[in-house]
């Protein structure tokens, strides 16, 4: 059986209503996060380092 029908958020009309900005905590079938989900890459670390700059 789908893991989607446990988790709160699954509409039989819809299929996953989960938000996008909770999937990564609330849904079963998402992947664990890691560090290196949350490390600054290309235009974020070129915006962070000018705000820096300020």
């Amino acid at each position: 059986m789908d893991e989607c029908l446990f988790c709160g958020c699954y509409d039989p009309d819809l299929g996953c209503t989960c938000p996008s900005v909770d999937k990564f905590y609330v849904c079963p079938l998402e992947p664990e996060l890691t560090e290196e989900d949350f490390k600054t890459t290309g235009e974020n670390q070129e915006i962070e380092e000018f705000g820096n700059k300020l």
